[in-house]
């Protein structure tokens, strides 16, 4: 235990693991992971990962967190690109109804739909 930083310690739960709390094994990730329905368990992966070196690949915080954000601005990409095409969608169905209402230059208006769907892509 003598090749970890003063803090790794507080990376583990005082009152230890599960239902019977079981003590900690500092070797091994610090997460509490599921045994079973209600009870819990520590990790069984190798801790060498995370804020000092607690946590194993899956578990580490900073990792989770940069995912978390990834997925995030993926969400925000496509939340952006669909209300594009709702956009377009509807600037179509209003370029009909004008035509269909007599517009005095339906080409041009077909041409600025058809530029609009250009953007688009």
């Amino acid at each position: 235990m003598s090749e970890h930083t003063p803090n790794f310690l507080a990376e583990y739960p005082e009152n230890g693991y599960g239902r019977y709390c079981k003590k900690p094994d500092y070797n091994r990730c610090c997460a509490s992971v599921a045994d079973g329905m209600w009870s819990s368990k520590q990790c069984s992966r190798k801790a060498s990962h995370g804020p000092n070196g607690a946590y194993c690949k899956t578990h580490d915080p900073i990792a989770k967190l940069a995912k978390q954000e990834a997925a995030h601005e993926k969400f925000l990409t496509d939340l952006a690109a669909s209300r594009r095409k709702q956009q377009f969608l509807s600037d179509c169905q209003d370029a009909v109804r004008q035509i269909a209402a007599g517009h005095n230059d339906p080409r041009a208006l077909a041409q600025s739909i058809l530029d609009k769907l250009e953007a688009l892509q």
